[in-house]
Parts: structure tokens; sequence; C-alpha cells
């Protein structure tokens, strides 16, 4: 069964993010230990904006980006326990827009991110505590299926003849370590931008969030301060629109951002950067929340170098064997950008590591 379920979880169609929750432990073998100078939490912005393969081109920092799509600020701590249970980080970056959510039952029940995060998370006392704290105290639900995810997916058998085919893809070079792209998706396609768009590079205006979302904000960094968890809050930059549900996610962040700065923590709106980091928005997103991959070399470029420059982040002296890991890694990243310079803009799918990505990237000349 174990294996079946690792199998399942690992088909592509099934849930993109769980190629990142499932890399991660891959991250924790003994000879990769205390080796990442940054993790960083959050949801679909952040596996769209940021790279950390080529934050390691860039700037040789080892960085990796456990993002969940819709994610909710009740999966921080259960992902930081398990950063630190494997990971000495010098700098844990959140993205606070998982408590912007209005209502967090009505997340909880719209997404699968507490699953998905649970059902990739070994079976130790992190995930225990999690299931009781979080699924039955919170939310009540049944536990039977975050402990055996098999009565959650049953109904999946029924396609057993297609799972098999596609398991091939389990023992491609993709699954052969780690998530080779670190926890970044990219994606081609390009949305012009709205209308109305609004100037926040200097906007500090504030919308308060839900009671539940606040106090799962304030549990948190209770957590962070109790445990001297090095701790960086951000808001990644978003096409605001006065029409649009980003105008008040964008003002919640900041309220967000106060309450984090209460607690001696930084906050830090990265829409005031968009200048500095260069974004367009005619050009760098492929929908008012997301940035597709041009935007995504902008953004990467500028934070892999904030964090050093900004947030003293020293990058580690990697062994022969971690060297030769992430150089893979950053030679994967540089053909995985000019190969999507050859597709159409109109190209809307998610580019993943599948087989045939793979076969069209090793064919390719190296970099001259």
């Amino acid at each position: 069964l174990a294996l079946c379920e690792k199998i399942r979880s690992r088909i592509p169609d099934i849930s993109l993010t769980t190629d990142i929750i499932v890399g991660f432990p891959g991250e924790t073998e003994e000879d990769f230990q205390d080796t990442l100078d940054v993790v960083l939490i959050g949801d679909s912005t952040f596996y769209a904006g940021y790279s950390p393969a080529y934050a390691y081109a860039e700037q040789g920092l080892r960085s990796y980006s456990i993002a969940i799509g819709s994610n909710v600020c009740v999966t921080w701590k259960p992902l930081t326990e398990e950063i630190l249970r494997e990971q000495d980080p010098q700098l844990i970056v959140v993205e606070i827009g998982s408590a912007t959510y209005r209502n967090l039952q009505k997340k909880y029940d719209k997404s699968s991110t507490i699953h998905i995060m649970l059902d990739n998370m070994p079976m130790n006392g992190n995930r225990i505590r999690t299931i009781q704290r979080e699924v039955v105290g919170r939310y009540h639900d049944d536990p039977l299926e975050y402990y055996f995810p098999l009565i959650r997916y049953h109904t999946d058998w029924e396609s057993f003849g297609s799972l098999l085919e596609r398991a091939e893809e389990m023992f491609s070079w993709k699954y052969v370590s780690r998530n080779v792209l670190k926890g970044g998706v990219a994606r081609v396609c390009w949305e012009p931008a709205p209308a109305g768009m609004m100037d926040v590079r200097q906007d500090t205006t504030t919308e308060e969030i839900s009671p539940e979302s606040e106090a799962v904000l304030r549990d948190y960094l209770e957590f962070c301060r109790e445990n001297d968890v090095p701790v960086l809050f951000i808001s990644t930059p978003m096409r605001v629109s006065e029409d649009s549900s980003n105008r008040h996610a964008f003002r919640r962040a900041n309220y967000a951002g106060q309450i984090v700065e209460e607690y001696g923590f930084d906050f830090i709106n990265f829409h005031a950067y968009v200048d500095e980091i260069g974004l367009d928005p005619e050009t760098d997103y492929y929908n008012n929340e997301h940035m597709n991959y041009h935007g995504q070399k902008k953004y990467t470029s500028f934070l892999s170098r904030f964090f050093v420059a900004e947030r003293g982040v020293v990058p580690g002296e990697p062994t022969e064997k971690q060297r030769a890991e992430w150089d893979r890694s950053a030679d994967y990243i540089r053909r995985f950008y000019r190969y999507l310079d050859t597709l159409p803009i109109e190209y809307e799918d998610i580019i993943v590591e599948s087989r045939e990505t793979m076969r069209i990237l090793n064919a390719m000349e190296p970099e001259s």
C-alpha cells in the first residue's frame, strides 16, 4: 500500500504541488541535511514567482520553495517544524498571502492543501500532532483519511490502467533523486494587464483579516519567537486593480504585516520594489496573481540578491556531491528557460519535469 500510495501521489495530473512536497524529504537525506540556506513557505505565487534553481545559478544560494496552491496559514507551523527537524536554514521566508483569506473554513473545504501537506509528510510526531490539532481540533474532520490517504483516494483506482502507464514517470530522471527544480514551477502564457490597475508601490492601506486567520498568525508568531525561528514575512507583487479581489488581499497583507512587526519580526511588501525588480505588468504575468517565467526570472534574481545583501544570508560551501546536484539544477533551469523562450506566448500548459521536457532539454546544446 505504501508503494502504491507513493506512485499515486506522484501522478502529475493529480496534483502539481504534490511533486514539490514529495521532493522536500529528498533534501533531508544524510548527505543533504543542514545544507539549505533559505526555505520558503507559501502558495502558488511562490512557486510561480521564485525559482530556487535559478537563485543558485545567480547567487550560489541553496533554497527550497515549499509552496502549495491556495495554501492556508494553518500549514505554516507544521511545515516549519518539518523544516527545522532536518534543516538549519539561515532564513525561512513566509508569503503572508495565506493569512488573507476571509474564511479559512471555506478555503479549507474548497482546497486539499492540508491533505497535500499531510499525505506527503513522514508519519512522525509532527504529522500526528497536526492531524489532531488541525484536522480534528480545528475542522472536526475524520482523521482516518489523513492517517491512511488511500481511504480518500480509493476512487482513483478505477483508472488503475492509466495509473500504471503513468507510473513509468516515477522511474524517469525526474524521480531518481530530489526535485531538480527545488519547488519552482514556470509558466509560459500571458494575460494583458487589467483596466483600472492601481499604483500600490507606496500604499499602506489596511483591511482586517479574519479573526481565525489572525489567531493562527499570532500562534505562529509566538511559536517562532519561542523557538528563535529566523523568519521573514513578505508579500509577493501582484497586479492590483479596483475591481479585483486581490485589492482586498493586498490590504489584508498590510494588516497582517503590522501584526508581524508587533511581534518583532520583519514584514516586507515587495510591491514597493517593483521598479527595482523590473517587473512589467504588461509582460510578466499570466494572470493578476501569478508571474509567468519572465517575471519569475526577474523576481528570483532580485530576491536572491536581497537575501544575501540585505538579510545577511551567506551561501554555504557545498561538498563535491552537493555541488554536482545543485549544478545539475542550475543547468536544468537555464535550459528550461531557453526552451520556454521557443514556445509561443499563448502556450497555456504549466511546464513540469515530464519525460518529453527532459528529452528536449537533454538534446539542447550546452550554453556557450
